[in-house]
């Protein structure tokens, strides 16, 4: 009937949730960590277990990866320093040289206590494994927990975020991976701006033009 037949479109349209069963070492339960897709790898970085009740906290600076295809987790063992533990990073993957981005994020005690943001950005290479720490040779966005971040072209994107002290933000700042500069392109406050805001997600269609 037309209605089966209308019924089978919008069910092909909508999808479908499966819960993937995986093989090896999968990350521990944690909230908000570090996330980028890089061919068919998906690559996990740091994030926290908090307990609200108890105030346990842990945060972490460890790195998984999911193969998506054989559907199995590793925990990899990059070379060299790696970024400080933190949960509530931005990332973003830079697919063109195969790299994932982390800027930012926070560390904190029991119940939040001693809340710290970094203002940091660190590069993930999948090809080397090896992290490397982006010095840039001007002054970039102050620390910040939970800002919005993506990638176009050789060029990432960060947006808001949360200060140590707790002030949300609206500025939008651009780092570009060949020059290794900062650029404010919209201050705090800017008319026409979307509201301060930290934890806003960001959609994209492949991440960069050269995917």
């Amino acid at each position: 009937s037309d209605l089966d037949v209308e019924s089978a479109a919008v069910s092909r349209h909508d999808g479908r949730w499966t819960r993937l069963a995986t093989t090896g070492p999968a990350p521990s339960e944690r909230s908000t960590p570090a996330v980028a897709a890089i061919g068919h790898m998906v690559y996990v970085f740091g994030g926290a277990r908090d307990d609200s009740v108890t105030g346990d906290t842990q945060i972490y600076d460890d790195l998984h990866r999911l193969d998506t295809v054989k559907r199995r987790w590793e925990v990899l063992t990059p070379a060299g320093a790696k970024p400080p533990p933190r949960v509530f990073a931005a990332s973003a993957a830079h697919r063109a040289s195969r790299r994932m981005l982390v800027f930012g994020g926070a560390f904190f005690g029991p119940f939040f206590s001693d809340f710290s943001a970094y203002g940091d950005l660190w590069a993930y290479d999948v090809d080397r494994n090896r992290w490397t720490e982006l010095q840039a040779s001007n002054a970039g966005p102050s620390p910040r927990s939970r800002p919005s971040a993506w990638v176009v072209d050789d060029k990432l994107y960060i947006f808001g975020g949360v200060t140590s002290f707790f002030q949300v933000l609206n500025d939008l700042w651009v780092y570009d991976l060949h020059s290794n500069r900062w650029t404010e392109l919209i201050p705090v406050g800017a008319a026409g701006s979307p509201p301060a805001r930290h934890e806003a997600m960001i959609g994209s269609q492949g991440g960069d033009r050269k995917s």
